[in-house]
């Protein structure tokens, strides 16, 4: 009965790994080829054919296993993908606008506060109204002029 290995997080004996588990393809690509090529060898000293045999069976298990590692490839690099993917998907975006809480104070200056200049003013009380000044609380709520009004800029 076999035992499967425990799989340990040390850097070193994953690196390893990588590295035994390219030699075991290696030389599972070169035994293959191998053994289909005694298997063509065996052929033509028995049918006495001799290069046809051990040429096709060659070129065989040649084409075999790049198709298999070609194979082996593509659904290996579509889990990573998958798995990419998804990890991708699953951490949190931060959206663009951040939600504001209501405990939040702004000061009229801000741009943020515009539309709720007057409300700043009510929840502060009168000492926001006096360290603001009130001129700065009219400003905020006033918008701009619009652009086809002309001042006259105190001509008469």
């Amino acid at each position: 009965m076999l035992i499967p290995a425990k799989k340990s997080n040390d850097k070193r004996a994953a690196t390893s790994g990588s590295i035994g588990d390219g030699l075991a393809n290696g030389a599972e690509f070169a035994g293959t080829i191998l053994v289909f090529t005694l298997f063509g060898y065996i052929l033509d000293r028995i049918f006495d054919a001799k290069p046809w045999f051990i040429l096709g069976f060659t070129l065989f298990g040649i084409v075999g296993q790049f198709v298999r590692t070609w194979y082996t490839y593509d659904a290996k690099m579509k889990a990573h993908e998958a798995e990419r993917v998804a990890k991708i998907n699953a951490t949190p975006r931060r959206s663009a606008v951040e939600p504001s809480s209501s405990n939040q104070t702004t000061s009229p200056n801000s741009p943020k506060s515009a539309a709720s200049g007057a409300a700043s003013v009510r929840t502060n009380g009168a000492a926001a109204v006096r360290s603001n000044g009130a001129a700065a609380v009219r400003s905020s709520v006033r918008s701009s002029p619009p652009s086809n009004v002309q001042s006259n800029n105190g001509a008469a």
